[in-house]
């Protein structure tokens, strides 16, 4: 059995999701820890609940769901798994906060570049990788079939779908994507966003109004 927990970071309210299997190995996804006190709260709870950090995933790389990354990669040495067809927004954060007023990030390294198709197996966790363009350039979900659990970005949310008028997105691919690769999952899978409460596919099946 996996543990999931998730934790509201940053101004934005960014979902971070730690994921914790039965030998106390974890793995976060999209952390999005802004300020120092953030990062240290969420190293302070790694280590009371004695977890052992083995990779960072991404779903996009968008400011808000990397604020963290930097930090944690520097301080536990695990790799990062990401789309690094995305690496062009890491440019664009630094613009992005000039204009929002926002902190710059920590700089990080995408290690293992993730795929549509690609199977991740961390510890005893293994996650399946739909990739679905249209809110960012490689949108990335990690779909774990045993667990019944998707990890959905800034994809789909519960009772909507994510932008798509950012510098890369289409409305056209990210509807299509979830029509084809999102929505025809297990209606129990339990869908965790990356923003807002959480869902199933068997709810958005039935009341997303863009299907409808």
């Amino acid at each position: 059995m996996v543990e999931v927990e998730v934790f509201q970071y940053n101004i934005l309210g960014e979902n971070t999701i730690l994921l914790i299997d039965e030998s106390r190995n974890c793995v976060v996804i999209d952390p999005g820890m802004q300020s120092e006190n953030e990062k240290r709260s969420f190293d302070d709870h790694l280590s009371q609940r004695s977890l052992t950090l083995k990779s960072i995933l991404l779903t996009h790389l968008h400011i808000d769901h990397v604020y963290g990354v930097g930090h944690l990669q520097q301080c536990y040495s695990v790799p990062v798994y990401g789309p690094k067809s995305e690496q062009e927004y890491l440019f664009l954060n630094e613009q992005l906060s000039d204009v929002w007023g926002l902190p710059v990030q920590d700089s990080f390294e995408i290690n293992v570049d993730t795929h549509d198709g690609d199977t991740i197996s961390i510890s005893t966790m293994r996650f399946d990788v739909l990739t679905v363009p249209g809110h960012s350039v490689g949108g990335t979900l990690y779909y774990m079939s045993e667990e019944g659990i998707l990890i959905s970005g800034d994809v789909l949310f519960r009772g909507s779908i994510g932008r798509s008028d950012f510098p890369g997105g289409s409305e056209r691919q990210l509807l299509e994507g979830i029509r084809r690769k999102v929505l025809t999952l297990p209606e129990a899978t339990i869908v965790y966003p990356g923003h807002g409460a959480t869902t199933t596919i068997g709810d958005e099946r039935r009341h997303l109004a863009f299907f409808a």
